[in-house]
């Protein structure tokens, strides 16, 4: 899966967000690792790895990840983007 973002000027508390967020993710059934940057323009890219799609599915719909998401829609992101890309055996 890989979320790619640009920041608005409105991203006071999005570090720490962030954060919660990835640590949130780490501890969920499938999850197998994550890698992320953010250059000073604002532009972000992370990648998840997870090991089904029943994983990925699960992680979107996580209680604490709406609410996450729901914030970046109105607040953090100027815009925003999901791929899933999942290969079967393949992460």
């Amino acid at each position: 899966m890989t979320f790619r973002s640009r920041l608005s000027g409105d991203s006071a508390d999005y570090e720490a967000a962030a954060r919660r967020i990835a640590e949130l993710a780490a501890r969920q059934p499938g999850f197998l690792g994550m890698e992320s940057e953010r250059g000073e323009d604002g532009l972000g890219v992370t990648v998840c790895y997870w090991a089904s799609r029943d994983a990925i599915d699960a992680w979107r719909e996580h209680p604490e990840h709406l609410a996450a998401q729901e914030q970046g829609r109105s607040r953090w992101y100027a815009d925003w983007e999901i791929d899933i890309d999942f290969i079967a055996g393949r992460p």
